[in-house]
């Protein structure tokens, strides 16, 4: 027991309770004068709410993150969020690796770029052959974009040709964005077009165009596992592999190149990568978000003579594309990756998770069930008119939240090595709470009412 300042006794626990609202009220506050702040001068951020802070019943939802470690993240008031956006898959060991963060502090005893290349870079070229075996070439980037955009111009530089079909996300390059039109994309637009999409895993539609561009095709670039379908699909499924192996042959009969967008799948999938794991080996393969756990990197794997003949043709050079202290977390992280079962873990959290929601689905009274492949699995509702399945993607969006779960809101959830058996129980004790809240909205009509922030629109 304290004194009080009036000669009462305070309770520790009458203290901390004070110290937390006082903490919380302090964060409220630095919080909305981030947000005001940001929303005048980047009011693009990612946040699940659209930046709506508090539900009419007083609860808090995350607007600004103040830190993060293993699969948790914790907003300015303190309050605790279990994630599975794991900033946009970057990582898969989880936030503030030890070995990782070790390394990145190493390394800041020197500069973090030089016009020169440096030791390191060549270690990580090394650990990247020993799991990519064959490769010739290495380019490096900071976004997956970066390598896909270079891909696409190795491609058109290697072959002479122009027209690249695709299937699945490449990032934000002109040459993948300009298929969305000058609308949404600010690209102008080119007719003909020099890029067209196939489905996932759809072997007749995709010998379908290939037949209808052959003539001038440069190459076809694919994510080969679990791409994102959109909101009405979810994540696609795992690779089939006749469809995989059709793309090789097809591709080579023409002299087109093969594009692995493995910036997802390098390091989750199975054996370290889809080629690997389906002896399936494109020409081409952009890797990303997992080679440096969280640090900005990216790298462009190229077989035979692409480089050489290609490379000079494509106009590439970024600045800090040799930077070293991301390097070095690549290093302490791929090793990692070859020491203990990341891969495993992730896709038996995964598999857990998808069958615990499924289930809290079916007891919800609710049709849908969770998609995609354990690493990337997508929650898909199975009403079938668009505006209810909105409210409830919204609904689900915010209880969970309320209740300290992040997931994407599309619904995209990414396991790590990170998330253990303890947090996928308390995962999943927060959907089946969350889901019948929803479960009974939808059946007494009361979905709108329920809900507090914009509506997650369909994509």
């Amino acid at each position: 027991m304290q004194a009080g300042s009036e000669g009462r006794s305070v309770s520790t626990n009458t203290l901390k309770r004070l110290r937390g609202l006082l903490s919380r009220a302090l964060g409220r506050g630095r919080e909305a004068a981030l947000w005001q702040q940001m929303q005048k001068l980047h009011p693009w951020s990612y946040t699940p709410t659209h930046g709506i802070a508090w539900g009419r019943d007083g609860t808090s939802f995350p607007v600004v993150i103040d830190r993060a470690r293993g699969c948790r993240i914790w907003d300015l008031r303190g309050k605790e969020y279990i994630d599975y956006t794991m900033g946009w898959g970057t990582t898969v060991l989880g936030y503030c690796h030890s070995e990782v963060q070790k390394a990145v502090r190493s390394a800041m005893g020197s500069a973090p770029l030089l016009a020169y290349p440096r030791p390191i870079q060549a270690e990580v070229q090394s650990l990247l052959e020993r799991d990519f075996p064959g490769i010739t070439g290495v380019a490096f980037g900071k976004n997956g974009s970066d390598v896909c955009t270079l891909a696409a111009r190795l491609c058109r530089g290697y072959t002479g040709r122009k027209t690249i079909l695709y299937c699945g996300y490449h990032g934000w390059g002109d040459f993948w964005a300009e298929q969305h039109g000058f609308s949404r994309s600010s690209i102008p637009e080119r007719h003909p077009a020099l890029i067209h999409r196939f489905r996932f895993n759809d072997t007749g539609g995709f010998m379908a165009l290939f037949e209808q561009h052959r003539s001038d095709l440069a190459g076809v670039m694919l994510e080969p596992s679990g791409p994102w379908g959109g909101n009405d699909i979810g994540c696609e499924p795992d690779a089939d592999q006749g469809f995989l192996e059709t793309l090789r042959l097809a591709t080579r009969s023409v002299g087109a190149l093969l594009v692995f967008d493995e910036i997802i799948t390098g390091y989750r999938y199975l054996e370290g990568s889809v080629q690997r794991a389906r002896g399936v080996t494109p020409d081409l393969t952009c890797l990303g978000k997992a080679i440096a756990s969280g640090m900005p990197l990216s790298a462009l794997l190229a077989r035979g003579d692409i480089m050489q003949v290609a490379f000079g043709k494509a106009h590439y050079g970024p600045t800090f594309q040799a930077e070293a202290w991301s390097f070095a977390a690549a290093k302490a992280t791929i090793e990692v990756f070859h020491r203990e079962p990341v891969a495993l873990h992730v896709w038996k959290q995964g598999e857990a998770l998808r069958q615990g929601i499924d289930e809290a689905l079916r007891v919800a009274g609710i049709p849908g069930h969770v998609k995609g492949p354990p690493f990337r699995m997508s929650i898909c509702f199975g009403e079938e008119q668009g505006e209810i399945r909105e409210l409830q993607r919204t609904l689900l969006q915010q209880e969970i939240l309320r209740l300290g779960v992040s997931i994407y809101n599309n619904g995209v959830m990414l396991p790590s090595y990170a998330h253990d058996d303890t947090t996928l129980e308390r995962t999943l004790e927060v959907f089946r709470a969350a889901l019948i809240i929803v479960g009974r909205a939808t059946r007494d009509g009361s979905l709108a009412a329920k809900i507090c922030i914009p509506l997650l629109r369909e994509m």
